[in-house]
């Protein structure tokens, strides 16, 4: 896991028009270069969700250091009430049809109210949520 120096440099209007979700922080914490260079040229955002899947996914103090070096550079976007009630709102609909994950709703939601385009690498979850600007990591030139 590489120091990262501050990129906020590369920021149009202090705000990446990214959001990033879990999937891309963790292929960057494993060393995939790819991953770091799309953080590093971009500075995306990340939903507070994020930061709560990093966490939870750590297994030694190795994580924790990789976890926070990333947690302390991108912005991170916390829910407010209208993020919750949308993502609600797309668990209801889309729980049963299509087995969407609440925390994928609250990242769905908080990309849509800042009006930014998510990566993923898990299309699957979210191509169906209306609104929704979303792009595959593995497509998104990085």
């Amino acid at each position: 896991m590489r120091g990262y120096a501050r990129f906020a440099h590369n920021l149009v209007g202090g705000m990446s028009k990214y959001l990033v979700d879990t999937s891309v922080c963790v292929a960057h914490i494993r060393g995939d270069e790819k991953a770091y260079a799309f953080l590093k040229q971009h500075v995306p955002s990340i939903s507070v969700v994020t930061h709560i899947e990093l966490v939870q996914g750590w297994e030694n103090k190795q994580d924790i250091r990789a976890a926070r070096a990333i947690l302390r550079e991108l912005h991170e976007l916390s829910c407010t009430e209208s993020i919750l009630q949308q993502a609600l709102a797309f668990f209801e609909k889309y729980k049963l049809s299509h087995g969407i994950q609440f925390f994928d709703a609250v990242i769905s939601s908080t990309a849509i109210e800042h009006g930014l385009t998510l990566i993923t690498h898990n299309t699957k979850h979210f191509s169906f949520i209306p609104k929704l600007s979303v792009i595959s990591f593995s497509s998104s030139g990085a």
